[in-house]
Order: C-alpha cells, then sequence, then structure tokens
C-alpha cells in the first residue's frame, strides 16, 4: 500500500536535466556535471542520478535568481569532422547555457543549464517562484532581458594553430587547408 507524501518531494513540478554545478557551495565545493535540478511543492533538489543529493525547503531558500547572461561555446565534434571533413571547423555545433542562482543559509549555489537561454529559463522559473516563493517572482518578472551579444570568435592566431594541427594530423588536405587559412586571415 502507498502511504500518501506528507512532505512533498514525491509529485515533481519540473526538472533540468544535465545541469552543471559550478562548486560554488560549502556542502560541495567542486564542480559536478550531469546533475538533476527538480522543483518539488516542498523545494527544490539537486541529484545525481538515482542519489536523493541535497534537497532545499522552500523556507530555506533565501533567493532564487536567473543571471542576465548566456554563455554561447562553439566546439567541433569528432561526428562533424568525420561527416563534414575540413567543413567542420565552419560547422561548429553551438550550444547555449543560461546560469541559475540558488542561495540558503549556508552560500549560494550556482549552476550552469545546457540548452536554455537566459530567457527561457526565467520564463520558466517564473510560475513556480510565483506560487512558492512570490517575492521573487516579482524580482526575476521586472528585470530587463540582457543584451545579445554574439558568440565571441576565437583568437585568429589560434585558430590557425588549430588548423595547422589538423592539417599535421591529416584531418585535412593541403587544399582544404589553404582555403581555411585564406578564410581567417580575410576575416582580420
Amino acid at each position: 500500500m502507498a502511504y500518501p507524501d506528507t512532505h512533498g518531494w514525491s509529485r515533481r513540478i519540473s526538472r533540468l536535466r544535465k545541469v552543471r554545478y559550478l562548486g560554488s557551495h560549502s556542502k560541495i565545493p567542486r564542480q559536478k556535471d550531469r546533475l538533476d535540478l527538480t522543483f518539488f511543492p516542498a523545494g527544490i533538489s539537486i541529484s545525481e542520478g538515482r542519489n536523493p543529493g541535497v534537497r532545499l525547503s522552500w523556507a530555506s531558500i533565501k533567493r532564487v535568481d536567473v543571471l542576465d547572461q548566456d554563455q554561447v561555446t562553439e566546439q567541433i565534434t569528432a561526428t562533424r569532422v568525420m561527416l563534414l571533413g575540413a567543413l567542420a571547423v565552419v560547422a561548429k555545433k553551438s550550444m547555449t547555457n543560461s546560469f541559475i542562482e540558488i542561495e540558503d543559509a549556508d552560500g549560494v549555489w550556482i549552476l550552469a543549464v545546457p540548452g536554455l537561454s537566459f530567457v527561457e529559463l526565467k520564463a520558466g522559473l517564473i510560475p513556480i517562484l510565483e506560487r512558492y516563493l512570490p517575492h521573487q517572482a516579482a524580482a526575476i518578472a521586472v528585470r530587463p532581458e540582457p543584451p545579445r551579444t554574439m558568440p565571441a570568435q576565437p583568437d585568429p592566431a589560434a585558430r590557425l594553430q588549430r588548423a595547422a594541427a589538423m592539417f599535421e594530423q591529416g584531418l585535412l588536405t593541403p587544399e582544404e587547408y589553404q582555403t581555411i587559412r585564406a578564410g581567417i586571415i580575410a576575416d582580420l
């Protein structure tokens, strides 16, 4: 026979998967990847797989905030190199991360949320915070959207070195290397 949940930790409201904890709190002093950030009627859980992890009750949470910045990272994946060859340098995989801060009596938890922009994360949190932390929802809702920035382009010298390394490893033909090199120089 199943017993009713009197503490509010069994009914999940929302979950963010593959979250990265940045090592900002004294309870867990180092970074951790692939965590779940789960919202419950009783509070917020930061867990790894089936391990219950850290549970923060709404009463213990002082502040929940979405940081006004997105991080866009670009990388060349092995799959793209195999499929596209030299064009993989141009067709990099990009990933957006937004950041959430959760403050309790012992410190601040800072987490990077992959695949969501600042606006998307904020929009998803407002309904939850309106119900469980009403003063926080109002503060997040009125804050303006951050200005959009272009992803930072790597240093031309670093791009040239990366292309040269790919050429030396046999990933690029001489013609492909010259084309990429000319494109980098043309961008200057």
